[in-house]
């Protein structure tokens, strides 16, 4: 995958390991879960740490109602605190009649804070954007037809 090294953080997995780790349970019926990293806020920022992880599922969700839904992918949504992004990776076995797999990426804050005020489409729009990222290097790295149908950037208007 050529990523380098220098991505790995401290209590998580680089994002070239969780592909690895996506790509092997891929290869059976096995559905799961991972985490990509955490990133830890540095300052006054009001969130300690956010957590980027990600699913492999036969369907995709139902967002909570506070999710402003985005065209990205096969679903994508994000709220002040969270982001989300899924999407449809075909089987690379060329199996007749096989199904491709839903990847999600998800960023969450691990912090508990009240919504802040004046401050929830800026904040939306970043979690947007981080969970697009990861999402486009994990379609990216397993090889996922045409990068999975992802924008080379985040769709950030609903």
């Amino acid at each position: 995958m050529g990523a380098k090294r220098a991505d790995v953080v401290q209590g998580g997995l680089a994002l070239a390991d969780a592909v690895e780790e996506l790509d092997q349970r891929r290869q059976s019926t096995t559905r799961g879960h991972g985490e990509i990293c955490r990133i830890y806020a540095s300052g006054t920022s009001g969130v300690d740490e956010l957590a980027i992880s990600w699913h492999l599922t036969d369907k995709v969700r139902t967002p909570a109602p506070d999710f402003i839904k985005l065209p990205m992918g096969e679903q994508a949504g994000a709220a002040w605190d969270t982001g989300y992004v899924i999407f449809a990776c075909a089987d690379d076995t060329g199996a007749p009649g096989a199904s491709p797999d839903h990847v999600g990426v998800f960023v969450e804050s691990n912090t508990p804070v009240p919504e802040p005020l004046g401050e929830a489409k800026a904040l939306r729009n970043a979690y947007a954007t981080m969970a697009h990222s990861f999402a486009l290097s994990m379609a990216k790295g397993l090889g996922c037809a045409d990068s999975a149908g992802l924008p080379a950037k985040p769709v950030l208007i609903p």
